[in-house]
């Protein structure tokens, strides 16, 4: 099996606006994503993936897929149950815009 590779690059928008945020990964680099997220829960609510790496599981590659885009070299997932964000975020809650894709 070949090894993990996770990807994380924004890719610029139109007219220098703000663009696409794209995960690129491989099979293995799939079941570490989802071993690390599974094991978020309210005790342990967050994870750290990086290209310098923090944990040898959790490593970001630095190679874009376009050249044109910007990678990123750290990324924190955070699992926010809906009563952390009644208390320390309730704004997240509220109705969100309509999306032009509805």
């Amino acid at each position: 099996m070949s090894r993990p590779r996770i990807t994380i690059e924004i890719q610029p928008g139109e007219n220098g606006g703000v663009g696409e945020l794209l995960v690129h990964f491989n099979a293995a680099g799939r079941d570490v994503l989802v071993s690390q997220l599974s094991r978020l829960d309210e005790h342990w609510d967050h994870e750290h993936f990086d290209a310098v790496t923090i944990s040898p599981d959790a490593k970001l590659d630095e190679v874009a897929y376009r050249p044109d885009s910007e990678i990123v070299r750290r990324a924190t997932f955070t699992l926010r149950s809906d009563e952390m964000d009644a208390e320390h975020c309730p704004h997240v809650l509220s109705d969100q815009p309509a999306s032009p894709y509805d």
